[in-house]
């Protein structure tokens, strides 16, 4: 018999997966995970002309929404394995918004480019 495979008769059932908490957990890392992605999109995008990697760094942007949209998808579907995935990849994204919020809201003095969000409003995101 081939591991994994159901045996003629058997039934495979995963009883956690009814449970109330269960699904509520479920339903809000979903929610969680594809909210951080459209913040990060939507900060990705006001701030676009002034990043300082250029196309470069809007590709490893893009790269972390697409990422935490799949990692939605992928708790959405009980796959198993995502939330530790996500959760590194989120202590990630942390670091690189701790470093970079200060100088957002450094930007409020005359000779600084506009970017298609005021400033403070990006700043306010990170």
């Amino acid at each position: 018999m081939v591991t994994g495979e159901v045996r003629e008769g058997y039934e495979l059932w995963r009883p956690n997966r009814e449970k109330a908490s269960s699904v509520t957990t479920k339903a809000v890392m979903t929610l969680l995970l594809l909210g951080t992605a459209g913040l990060t999109l939507v900060i990705t995008i006001g701030g676009l002309s002034l990043l300082e990697g250029g196309a470069g760094m809007a590709f490893v942007c893009f790269v972390f929404v697409a990422l935490y949209v799949l990692f939605a998808i992928r708790v959405f579907q009980w796959s198993r394995g995502v939330l530790p995935v996500s959760a590194a990849v989120s202590i990630l994204l942390l670091i690189f918004a701790a470093v970079a919020a200060g100088s957002w809201f450094a930007r409020d003095k005359s000779g600084f480019d506009e970017a298609l969000l005021p400033v403070p409003v990006l700043g306010t995101l990170l």
